[in-house]
């Protein structure tokens, strides 16, 4: 027990209702708290109907400004505001916040708060962005880390990217997966060549040539649960395959119970991220009797290594897809301690002061 304070800010909050940092804080966030940590999470208000102050433990302070987007800045800074007297410990998920790292150190310095930054992914390599959002993305980074007490990165091949000066401060850290298995349904049976991806529905995932390989396959049925309706990128998708009934695409879905039902019925999980870290949900399907296939970049491989098997483009994944055809399912038992919301907790917990 450590009797420590954290706050957490920068994400959505908690509990998920968007992607990795919000899974993070959903797992990892009460456990830390459950050893007599005082916790603190920033949340946007707009994101929940449920506005209780507490969380399994964890206090929620909420914030009216979009966490996502041109806005995130602003929620990063008034966030770090709202917490920087109450926790000494202040863990800023992403570097959106840019400049204002300089803000948040001067006033940590003179409270004497430790101010740990979780770089994320390389956001400035999203294609997604243009060439003048890349270069203000980038020297975001920069600042975030250069302004920081400690990073974390949650993947190794992060660590290039992490500045020569800087890394005696970094740790890495990825994101826990063994949650899952409180949610396993034994009556839950496999469909027969049937396919899932779990993602944000942005260019760099590779959604598209996931879905060209699948119908190259011609398989069955193929599962995309996604935002497709926040983006220009993700209608367009709905409108180009929504008269391929194979194909199936569903608005994202945070309920554990109804998203382990199509993790276990699924015969393989498509993965086509090509940009950022560990991703949470490769890391969550790791622990499911599926095959694996994901899109080949360093990343990937990292995360899953032998677990998975590795595409590069439609022709490929389609080739993988119907090797798996006539193979019974496999029994993977999975279980990898760097996956563990236990240990990755404890991680956490070490770099509190």
């Amino acid at each position: 027990m450590s009797n420590k304070s954290v706050a957490f800010i920068g994400g959505v909050g908690l509990p998920n209702r968007y992607g990795g940092f919000e899974s993070f804080l959903e797992h990892v966030a009460p456990v830390i708290a459950a050893k007599k940590n005082k916790v603190y999470v920033t949340c946007y208000y707009s994101a929940y109907k449920d506005h209780s102050k507490y969380y399994e433990g964890v206090e929620r302070i909420f914030i009216n400004i979009k966490a996502n987007g041109v806005l995130s800045p602003i929620y990063d800074i008034v966030g770090f505001i709202k917490v920087f007297r109450k926790a000494k410990n202040i863990v800023v998920l992403g570097v959106s916040a840019g400049p204002l790292f300089a803000i948040m150190r001067l006033l940590g310095y003179f409270n004497k708060n430790v101010i740990i930054t979780n770089i994320d992914g390389v956001e400035w390599r999203r294609d997604k962005f243009t060439k003048w959002a890349k270069l203000v993305l980038y020297l975001f980074d920069y600042l975030a880390q250069i302004f920081s007490n400690k990073l974390v990165y949650d993947n190794l091949e992060l660590k290039p990217y992490i500045k020569k000066l800087l890394l005696s401060k970094s740790s890495c850290i990825p994101y826990s997966g063994d949650h899952v298995k409180k949610y396993y349904d034994v009556n839950l049976k496999i469909k027969n060549k049937s396919a899932l991806t779990i993602c944000r529905v942005e260019p760099e995932n590779n959604i598209e040539l996931l879905i060209v390989g699948a119908l190259l396959a011609d398989f069955s049925e193929y599962v995309i649960i996604g935002n497709f309706k926040n983006s220009q990128y993700g209608v367009g998708l709905l409108g180009k395959y929504s008269e391929e009934k194979k194909i199936i695409m569903l608005d994202s879905i945070y309920d554990p119970i109804l998203i382990n039902k199509y993790r276990q019925e699924a015969q393989v999980y498509l993965h086509g991220h090509s940009v950022g870290g560990t991703n949470p949900s490769l890391v969550e399907m790791l622990y499911y009797d599926c095959e694996i296939f994901c899109f080949d970049c360093g990343f990937n491989r990292v995360t899953a290594n032998e677990r998975a098997k590795f595409f590069k483009n439609s022709i490929e994944l389609a080739k993988l897809l119907v090797e798996i055809e006539s193979i019974d399912r496999i029994k993977w038992n999975y279980d990898n301690p760097e996956y563990s919301t236990m240990k990755i907790a404890e991680k956490y917990i070490e770099l509190l002061e």
